[in-house]
């Protein structure tokens, strides 16, 4: 239930409408995902790919999935531009970000990574970004034996989500979590006036 004068509700109906179908949507979306990775003990995460960024995360909090992450000022992300320029692994000294996220693209890299990583007590995440599908469970293997997790990005859509769900990653991201989400049909009808 919405209250207010009915002069604002008036002026502000589908700016308000617009944003309860977008958000209301997304947080079916992310529910319906959640559901069925359930019993995989996967995380389903949105991307920063979104049109609303905080609102949209919100939304898929409220239907069962992870934010994820922000922005820099949360988390670290090394990304394949960062490791290309050689930007240094040693984070031992990292005090206030809740995770370090590294995208590795395949094996070869992730071996370089994970011989001049220094994380000291900052969570790592190892983000297997478009990776051969086929090499996954090695990558799993290694980068759990070496105590960190694991997430699955890039190409994961709801038609095979499962798939990638069974390789038992920590975390499945997905740009489609937030982009697809079809709007709910939520109208505003007014009961009483003052």
């Amino acid at each position: 239930m919405i209250s207010g004068k009915y002069g604002t509700l008036m002026a502000t109906e589908r700016i308000i409408l617009n944003i309860m179908q977008r958000m209301s949507g997304i947080a079916t979306h992310a529910a319906s995902l959640a559901s069925k990775v359930k019993r995989y003990s996967v995380v389903v995460a949105s991307t920063r790919k979104t049109y609303f960024g905080p609102l949209d995360k919100w939304a898929c909090v409220l239907g069962g999935c992870a934010s994820h992450r922000l922005g820099l000022w949360d988390a670290v992300l090394i990304k394949d531009n960062h490791l290309a320029a050689g930007v240094s692994l040693d984070f031992s000294k990292v005090r206030n970000a809740k995770f370090i996220d590294i995208e590795i693209e395949h094996l070869h890299q992730l071996g370089k990574v994970l011989g001049d990583l220094k994380a000291g007590k900052t969570k790592v995440i190892f983000m297997l970004d478009n990776f051969d599908i086929r090499k996954i469970p090695d990558a799993i293997r290694i980068i759990k034996g070496a105590g960190h997790h694991v997430e699955l990005s890039g190409g994961i859509t709801e038609k095979n989500l499962l798939k990638y769900a069974k390789l038992r990653p920590d975390f499945i991201s997905m740009s489609e979590l937030t982009q697809d989400a079809s709007p709910l049909d939520i109208s505003m009808e007014v009961t009483s006036t003052p």
